[in-house]
């Protein structure tokens, strides 16, 4: 698997820009950028999940010792909502979420989170995204609001290459990396969009 810092340092993105985690769950991938010297804010809705990074970031060893002489690249937890940000526009040089947008539990939910993070990204910033492409389901049962159960019985919010073609066009950006669905056969895709205006 691609690790979003490799993802985003391959479309010209250096240390020490900021980016967003958006959807960072205990902060494993929000580590992992810092680590690589980028100036990372995580953001998770589930209280509980930024609770834990938190804590995990407090009691890693490893990361604090490779970090200690750069307190200020460890990552900055904050407990928010992927819709209604804590933060200016045009904040961040990068936001990346990973595996976040087939949680969205409708349709416009999955759009005011595309515009959401949009709206904090700064000018010619990255917008690097992974998540299930409908594209590459095609056996997905549809159910509605954009959401369909999978073979397995799990329901997801499956966003469509159109999907994210229509966000683009109505939000002044362009590809840096249309969505390619890996190759790994479970149905999810890398898409990295650049902010222009």
């Amino acid at each position: 698997m691609v690790s979003p810092a490799a993802f985003l340092r391959g479309h010209g993105l250096k240390p020490p820009a900021r980016i967003l985690d958006l959807g960072c769950g205990t902060g494993s991938q929000a580590q992992v950028l810092a680590g690589e010297g980028f100036r990372v804010t995580a953001a998770d809705i589930d209280f509980d999940a930024v609770a834990t990074g938190r804590e995990l970031l407090a009691t890693s060893t490893s990361f604090a010792e490779s970090n200690s002489r750069r307190p200020d690249f460890l990552p900055d937890f904050v407990a928010a909502d992927a819709v209604s940000l804590p933060f200016p526009d045009a904040c961040f040089d990068a936001v990346a979420c990973v595996d976040v947008l087939h949680w969205s539990p409708h349709r416009e939910a999955f759009r005011a989170l595309w515009n959401e993070a949009w709206r904090v990204l700064g000018r010619g910033g990255l917008f690097a995204v992974r998540s299930l492409l409908r594209d590459a389901l095609p056996t997905g049962m549809p159910l509605n609001e954009g959401r369909y159960r999978l073979a397995s019985g799990a329901e997801w919010f499956l966003p469509a290459q159109a999907d994210f073609e229509a966000l683009l066009a109505a939000c002044a950006g362009e590809w840096a990396q249309a969505p390619v669905a890996l190759p790994d056969g479970h149905g999810a895709a890398w898409l990295i969009a650049r902010k222009i205006a």
